[in-house]
């Protein structure tokens, strides 16, 4: 993480992996003085930039994963996954939680997660719809992933993008813009500047 002078952070999210485990590292505050990691699906907190950390606790203590919302030091998503998932909408940099109502996903689909957050929330998030199948040796399978756009803060979900070719590999929002957001597929990359509301979205070369 690189700091400015006055101590802030641009960089609010990081993976990356340390004997196995994949550890999450993000950015909060509006001095970028608080920090959260993830080990093991365990969430730790640190207020004085990571000279000391604690359990994340209270209404907060089931979540696996925060997740920053850009330009918004003070706004986090926090998600957990199980036998479904959750989402968690903190105001006061993790302080305090507030768990959403998360409604039944899409018709056709069974999973939701991958949340991307942007712009004024509670607002826009893009996420994954998906199946799970197992194949005839048992093995889970992931089928028909999709992309689903929130513009209430994950109360209710809208398929995006539905006559994209193949299966949607991941969704990538724009921090500057809510209506644009890129999307990689089997068949290649697509961009929405209107949200998916237009029939077909843009494929970009190569």
């Amino acid at each position: 993480f690189l700091f400015d002078s006055r101590g802030h952070c641009d960089v609010t999210m990081v993976y990356i992996c340390v004997d196995d485990d994949a550890v999450a590292l993000a950015v909060a505050g509006r001095a970028s003085e608080v920090l959260f990691t993830t080990v093991r699906d365990e969430v730790l907190r640190s207020t004085d930039r990571g000279a000391s950390w604690s359990r994340l606790g209270g209404s907060g203590s089931e979540i696996q994963i925060v997740m920053p919302v850009p330009r918004q030091p003070m706004t986090l998503y926090g998600t957990a996954y199980g036998d479904r998932t959750r989402l968690w909408l903190s105001v006061d940099a993790g302080a305090t939680w507030a768990e959403v109502a998360l409604p039944a996903v899409p018709q056709g689909y069974t999973s939701i997660g991958s949340f991307q957050p942007v712009g004024p929330q509670p607002g826009v998030i893009y996420a994954h719809v998906s199946n799970f199948t197992r194949d005839s040796n048992g093995n889970l399978q992931v089928r028909d992933l999709a992309v689903v756009r929130s513009s209430d803060g994950g109360s209710s979900w809208n398929v995006i993008g539905a006559d994209l070719a193949g299966n949607v590999h991941f969704v990538v929002s724009a921090p500057s813009d809510p209506m644009t957001a890129y999307v990689g597929a089997a068949d290649g990359y697509y961009r929405t500047g209107d949200a998916g509301r237009r029939a077909g979205e843009d494929r970009l070369p190569g």
